[in-house]
């Protein structure tokens, strides 16, 4: 990413204690990443007005892979999606100016991929960004899923906390 600012990951190879297979429905609905220096500390951006935030365009994978309630493997093939997660830093705080969400997620466009497809993340103004101090990103996102029944083991109980 620092070379040629643009990275595509699957989030599914990541997940190195296998904790996505506890599920058989994965969705995504927000993503972001953070860009991290070696001290794992934001890398600034070049300000904090309009323009002058780290830009990053996200696309949603067009082919992404799930798992049924039986655990077989299903490819799903969608549209192009793409949005921006931007952000501007004060030190280590960090504002987002923009998300990357699916916010009408059965439109002819949106879609809620699993996990396992490549999601595309390109830093669009990597001349205002200090790239050689780029070390590392950190990715959060959100979104919903679906744990396998196993027998004998019923589902935990919900508690709402007021």
């Amino acid at each position: 990413m620092r070379n040629t600012s643009e990275v595509g990951i699957n989030l599914r190879d990541l997940d190195i204690n296998n904790r996505f297979d506890d599920f058989w429905r994965i969705r995504i609905e927000t993503i972001k990443i953070t860009l991290l220096d070696e001290n794992a500390s934001p890398i600034q951006s070049a300000g904090t007005d309009f323009g002058e935030e780290i830009q990053i365009k996200i696309r949603y994978p067009t082919l992404f892979n799930d798992t049924d309630n039986y655990k077989n493997s299903n490819s799903f093939l969608a549209q192009n999606f793409a949005c921006n997660s931007d952000y501007v830093t004060f030190g280590t705080d960090i504002l987002w100016k923009s998300e990357c969400k699916v916010d009408q997620p059965f439109s002819q466009k949106n879609y809620k991929p699993s996990a396992d497809g490549v999601f595309t993340f390109k830093i669009e103004n990597p001349n205002t960004i200090d790239m050689e101090s780029l070390n590392q990103i950190m990715i959060d996102f959100t979104g919903t899923r679906i744990r396998f029944n196993v027998k004998g083991k019923p589902e935990l109980p919900l508690y709402i906390l007021d």
